[in-house]
């Protein structure tokens, strides 16, 4: 399998989606206030949908719990990219915000938008429930760690590191999982488009 011309057809297409997020705010279709609106879409619904179906379809119930170790190991790279990217931050004499943006964007990575199509087109159906389980630590982490870097322990709250959207729709995909529980095919099928618009939003409602 030509792994390259999949990653290069998956950029072509966020690059496509981002110019036509650009012609859509210069022709003045997109606005800051719909942008808000497509942002909350995305963050609140589609995107934890999009975690929901992965989650749901991603394996069989034997694969899924002999793949948990996944979120353990990469809840231990974020831990262990914490100390790095203050380490890093130090070197390049970075301080204040640019000290706390740099060190929340280099541990967390566009996982959710680049990283599932990407697993997707590569890997196939059955290996997203890896990464569904990677986001699942990403989600925890972020809302963990990462509100400790960008805003101290002042802003950090354990609810919204746990009853986020992202783990509230992983937590509901592992549960109907778990539990054998399936939906009709026109309810998976309205799911799913619901949680595909996440990509080309994702990119092209991107602020400029």
């Amino acid at each position: 399998m030509d792994y390259f011309s999949i990653v290069l057809g998956q950029i072509i297409g966020f690059v496509i989606y981002i110019l036509i997020g650009i012609i859509g705010v210069r022709m003045g279709v997109l606005t800051p206030r719909s942008l808000g609106v497509l942002s909350q879409f995305i963050t609140k619904i589609s995107l934890p949908l999009l975690l929901f179906t992965n989650t749901l379809n991603g394996a069989t119930r034997e694969q899924f719990i002999g793949d948990l170790p996944v979120v353990a190991a990469t809840a231990l790279m974020y831990i262990l990219l914490y100390p790095l990217c203050r380490l890093l931050a130090r070197i390049f004499g970075l301080t204040g915000n640019e000290n706390h943006v740099y060190r929340a964007c280099s541990m967390f990575g566009n996982i959710g938008f680049m990283g599932l199509p990407l697993v997707q087109s590569i890997l196939g159906e059955e290996a997203l429930v890896y990464g569904a389980l990677a986001l699942l630590a990403f989600n925890l982490t972020s809302w963990t760690l990462g509100v400790l870097i960008m805003g101290g322990r002042a802003a950090f709250s354990l609810r919204r590191a746990v009853l986020n959207p992202g783990v509230i729709g992983i937590g509901l995909g592992l549960l109907c999982f778990l539990s054998g529980l399936r939906f009709p095919s026109p309810v998976g099928a309205a799911l799913s488009f619901l949680s595909d618009l996440n990509t080309p939003l994702g990119h092209g409602g991107h602020r400029y």
